[in-house]
């Protein structure tokens, strides 16, 4: 099930970014939210991006209150997605400028770093383990064992919501930083294509490596097996 959610995410990165200009014109449109809270910081002399800003307090709060929620793993997906196409509205407005084979490469690239937080983040190179421990972590919440001062030492939940909720932040933050750079600075976070494409794959490894040895790591401290 795992390999093929994978393979499917794989190959609409792949789809989304070989996808004709008049779509991410379209994009564009519809979600680099022209000038919205862009905000002049006369104390700095600079702009500030009062709307990304903003999205990423919402960031913050779903991945402090994610376990609390019902359905957060749609909820999740939802906010996720939809904080891509802002991302991709901004790339989709800066890329027009570049060649083509620039343009499709800094979609791609984008969408490689997406695809690999969001799979991290929802679970699919730790066969979803989260999702149960969320459950059980939950659970003891409204039975009152969270209230037990050894029940971090003896249940290994609380650390997995803990680690599940950095995997959700960050997966928000790498997003909207991108779409901060790409709406006030006008370009990507990188002196070229090539310098970008080493620091999307390095964040997109730090996203798979933490998935997967992170809650292995976890599973066999508590001495966890499935």
């Amino acid at each position: 099930m795992e390999a093929m959610f994978i393979l499917l995410v794989a190959i609409g990165v792949v789809v989304i970014a070989m996808l004709p200009t008049s779509f991410y014109r379209l994009i564009t449109r519809l979600f680099s939210w022209g000038d919205w809270g862009i905000r002049k910081n006369k104390r700095k002399h600079d702009y500030d991006d009062v709307l990304a800003d903003l999205f990423l307090l919402l960031s913050f709060v779903f991945s402090v209150f994610y376990y609390r929620l019902p359905w957060y793993p749609i909820l999740y997906s939802v906010f996720f997605w939809l904080s891509y196409l802002s991302m991709m509205g901004q790339a989709s407005r800066i890329s027009l400028r570049e060649k083509k084979r620039s343009r499709r490469s800094l979609l791609l690239c984008l969408s490689v770093m997406a695809a690999a937080a969001y799979l991290s983040s929802i679970g699919a190179f730790n066969h979803f383990h989260a999702w149960l421990d969320t459950t059980v972590f939950r659970q003891s919440l409204r039975n009152g064992h969270h209230l037990i001062s050894l029940y971090t030492i003896k249940h290994h939940e609380g650390i997995v919501v803990l680690l599940q909720a950095l995997l959700y932040f960050f997966s928000f933050y790498v997003i909207w930083a991108q779409f901060k750079c790409l709406r006030l600075e006008e370009t990507y976070k990188g002196r070229n294509l090539i310098t970008f494409w080493i620091k999307i794959l390095i964040i997109s490894a730090l996203f798979i490596l933490t998935a997967s040895a992170g809650f292995r790591w976890i599973h066999a401290l508590y001495f966890i097996k499935y």
